[in-house]
């Protein structure tokens, strides 16, 4: 049996291709925040087993339901996200923080 989350429109693409897909919604409250989470683990996998343009894609889509789940508008993510970016910078250095002396 599979229980997973799939796009929207991936039960219509299972009947084209002359299969039943059993489905059923998930409550947004109590079981959309864990199969999200679930999703995005899956995609993680897959973007780091082969690092593509589809790959980043499939994680962003899940990203922004993630958002949308949460009652996030995606434009104030983003203003989030360049405001640290130019308050904290990126991840594109590859800075790995070792120790901060005086803290433990």
């Amino acid at each position: 049996m599979i229980i997973k989350l799939v796009r929207d429109k991936i039960p219509q693409l299972i009947k084209e291709d002359g299969k039943i897909p059993e489905v059923r919604i998930a409550n947004k409250e109590t079981e959309m925040p864990s199969f999200l989470y679930q999703k995005m683990i899956e995609e993680l996998g897959e973007f780091h087993e082969n690092p593509c343009v589809e790959e980043a894609a499939d994680m962003l889509e899940v990203l922004m339901g993630m958002c949308f789940n949460n009652g996030f508008e995606w434009s104030d993510v983003m203003k989030k996200a360049d405001h640290k970016r130019s308050t904290n910078g990126a991840f594109e250095s590859g800075i790995i923080l070792m120790n901060i002396e005086g803290e433990e």
